[in-house]
């Protein structure tokens, strides 16, 4: 595999392998992970806390989303802030549908939550529906500040990232803004997300619009991953939209 040093930041390979994502590693917590999707780490000597490794040329976007290509990424809806959150019922309710939908095309999921200690654990819904999976714990509003949570997505192999949670101008907001710098592309489910607010909403929605991402709904993007009817599969998802 072509891999080039860069000179002008320490740290840094570039590579002509388009599959490639941007990875963050931290050498002391990771030091036995010596390939990480497939490509050897060059551990330097620079003091850094955090080492940035590969960087990617941009890849031609494809319009199609496919669940082969996709994950789920489930924003910090939590106890202490959740009932305060606009139409949070009915929020409540399209995140479930969601992440038991992609659990059934069997998409990747990840989940997060901000400062557990102030703003509490997943609401317990959520947390039942997510089931096992691991809630990677944040301070910085967008996951892309995140160390281990650039880890995770970019060993993923997924470049479409679909986006649900709270808030939406504030961490959901920040985090598209991320990913499109890093080249993923994000897919904000827009009745899957909100705020306090709803001007607040509707403002970050627009800026998420002018960003770039792809803006879509719970039963949409369910449909568009399932691609046609037939079979247990599409029994389930329409079981569950009902």
């Amino acid at each position: 595999m072509d891999l080039v040093l860069l000179p002008g930041d320490p740290g840094g390979i570039r590579t002509h392998d388009p599959q490639l994502r941007r990875l963050l590693l931290y050498p002391a917590e990771l030091r036995d992970q010596i390939e990480v999707a497939n490509v050897r780490i060059y551990e330097q000597s620079w003091q850094r806390s955090a080492i940035t490794f590969i960087f990617a040329y941009p890849k031609k976007k494809d319009m199609r989303i496919l669940k082969d290509r996709s994950c789920l990424l489930i924003i910090d809806i939590q106890e202490k802030l959740f009932p305060f959150i606009h139409e949070k019922e009915k929020l409540l309710k399209n995140v479930i549908t969601l992440i038991n939908g992609l659990k059934i095309l069997e998409v990747h999921v990840i989940a997060t939550e901000q400062y557990s200690k102030g703003l509490g654990p997943t609401v317990a819904p959520v947390a039942e529906a997510l089931g096992g999976i691991h809630r990677i714990e944040k301070s910085s509003f967008s996951c892309c500040g995140e160390p281990r949570f650039n880890l995770e997505l970019a060993t993923s192999g997924k470049e479409n990232v679909i986006i649900a949670g709270i808030e939406s101008h504030v961490c959901v907001l920040q985090t598209v803004i991320d990913l499109e710098r890093q080249g993923y592309k994000p897919v904000v489910v827009e009745d899957c997300i909100s705020s306090r607010n709803l001007n607040d909403k509707n403002i970050a929605i627009r800026r998420i619009r002018q960003e770039g991402a792809v803006v879509t709904t719970c039963e949409s993007i369910l449909f568009e991953l399932l691609r046609n009817s037939g079979g247990e599969v599409f029994k389930a998802i329409s079981k569950l939209i009902k």
